[in-house]
């Protein structure tokens, strides 16, 4: 293989170092190769989750390089901790009525799940973060909140502080089982000594603050870290984006083996959209050298579930051409939210059918109107979009459900498939031979109303990080892609407008903008 000059000088370099490496640019590859320069080393590989540490393995492995340790976060935490401990896991955690009972949280409707479902939220961001004390960490949870739900969590501020409390002790004194956040936590709280000569900490962009605090608190070892700064796509889950706060030797890899130049001069014009309001991004040129022609993979991606299912129901239901799909992260992880409430559970409410409801929380809830009340109170983003799904679909949405169910295909046969369908936070770090963007994307309209708005209100303000995230889904998405691409019009930057006409791998799609997702930027 015939390496890049921008890959030997990172194989090469010496330090601390912060590889910013664009999508499809062989990080992994180039990690694989300068450990292999280091055969006298002893390295530790540091995974985002489970499936890039699968993947990364099997890479060292194939490369015969056997001074590489793979582990993820909670890998390293647990064998630590649980055994030092003598810890019980609980390896699902607590759903919010499990937490409600242990807690001893009184109350009726829908103020006591709002209680504990931000308490839930707050439990798990300090156990993320690199905070050391809950105080700090409720004032940084309520200054993020915004609406009903930073007015509720005012309210309680008192009783939140204590149920966190309550809920520490709890676990650490091993009076109720453990979740895999709490013994993460303990873990950065205990101020591990590693033992590695030298840690490769990838998917920078996504870092948790309390592996960032292990990460950095390593003195004597050579610390790498590698990521793409406009993948960050977590900043809701609390990641933070370490490639730009280290004062590290930065090492780029701008060349993209997964695409053409079509490609990488789109996903560098949709990046050059935040300059429009900050003056502290600098132009990211993108060189595309893939060449790419197959055909098999076929994926659609949207930004919502919402809009997702509804683009998987008019195949499943409308298309003769279908014959059977994939939905990335299997059908559940779009009809169940995380705390365990169903989009089956939300249509009994509505029907009144309190019988056939299984999920506490769902099942304390008087009707739809308390439901909703809830929502508001506690912020619960994936609630509510399955409770949009459901006052969507309302009564058909078994029939719906039954058909998805019988066009899915199993994982062993994915590549099977007529069409794979998937949100782009379920797809990162996948590829396929040709994607469709559905039309709930940010556009170059979006924002400039947003700028617009701001400036003629002065009681707005721009929220910019969501912004970046915003444009971020976007460039994700595009450079799933190893063939084609095809894209609203209105996802087009204006400047690439005329340029994507010529572009061989792009199809330029006329259908309507998504739509105000400009009021998602404005903080009033």
């Amino acid at each position: 293989m015939k390496l890049t000059d921008q890959q030997i000088d990172i194989i090469n370099s010496k330090g601390d170092i912060v590889i910013n490496a664009v999508a499809g640019s062989g990080k992994t590859t180039t990690l694989v190769e300068y450990a292999k320069a280091r055969p006298s080393d002893n390295i530790l590989y540091l995974a985002f989750n489970r499936s890039v540490k699968n993947d990364a393995q099997y890479k060292f492995n194939r490369n015969g390089v056997n001074n590489v340790d793979v582990k993820t976060a909670h890998g390293l935490a647990h064998r630590l901790i649980i055994a030092t401990y003598g810890y019980v896991l609980e390896p699902k955690g607590y759903k919010l009525h499990e937490l409600k009972e242990l807690l001893d949280v009184r109350g009726r409707g829908a103020a006591p799940y709002a209680f504990v479902s931000h308490l839930n939220r707050a439990f798990s961001m300090f156990c993320n973060s690199g905070t050391n004390t809950l105080e700090e960490q409720v004032e940084i949870y309520k200054a993020e909140l915004r609406g009903q739900a930073r007015s509720f969590v005012r309210d309680v501020y008192t009783e939140l502080l204590e149920g966190l409390q309550m809920l520490w002790n709890k676990m650490d004194s091993r009076e109720t089982p453990v979740t895999h956040d709490f013994y993460l936590k303990k873990f950065q709280l205990e101020n591990p000594n590693l033992g590695y000569d030298i840690i490769l900490f990838d998917e920078g962009q996504d870092a948790s603050g309390v592996m960032l605090d292990v990460f950095f608190k390593q003195n004597g070892t050579t610390k790498v870290i590698v990521g793409d700064a406009h993948q960050q796509i977590y900043a809701w889950r609390w990641a933070i984006n370490s490639l730009s706060s280290v004062d590290f030797n930065s090492l780029d890899l701008t060349t993209s083996f997964r695409f053409n130049d079509d490609i990488a001069n789109l996903a560098s014009e949709i990046l050059a959209l935040k300059m429009k309001y900050s003056d502290n991004v600098d132009p990211v040129i993108i060189n595309g050298a893939g060449n790419s022609n197959g055909l098999g993979t076929y994926a659609v991606l949207a930004r919502s579930n919402i809009t997702l299912l509804s683009k998987i129901v008019d195949y499943a239901i409308n298309s003769q051409k279908i014959h059977n799909f994939y939905l990335e992260g299997g059908v559940q992880s779009y009809t169940y939210t995380q705390d365990g409430a169903s989009i089956y559970d939300v249509l009994n409410l509505m029907n009144g059918k309190r019988g056939w409801i299984r999920d506490g929380l769902i099942k304390s809830m008087k009707d739809m109107e308390e439901l909703k009340e809830y929502i508001e109170e506690s912020g619960d983003y994936e609630l509510k979009m399955v409770h949009k799904m459901v006052m969507q679909y309302k009564n058909e949405i078994p029939r719906i459900m039954k058909r998805i169910k019988e066009l899915t295909v199993p994982d062993d046969i994915k590549e099977s498939a007529d069409m794979i369908f998937s949100t782009v936070h379920k797809c990162k770090g996948m590829e396929y031979d040709e994607v469709e963007l559905c039309n709930d994307f940010v556009t170059e309209y979006d924002i400039d109303k947003a700028i617009h708005v701001s400036e003629e209100e002065p009681k707005y303000s721009l929220d910019t990080g969501q912004m970046s995230e915003e444009l971020n889904i976007l460039y994700v998405a595009c450079t799933r892609t190893k063939n084609l691409l095809y894209i609203p019009f209105y996802n087009l930057p204006k400047k690439y407008q005329n340029s994507a006409k010529n572009a061989s791998s792009i199809r330029v799609m006329d259908m309507d903008d998504g739509g105000d997702m400009y009021q998602l930027f404005l903080i009033e």
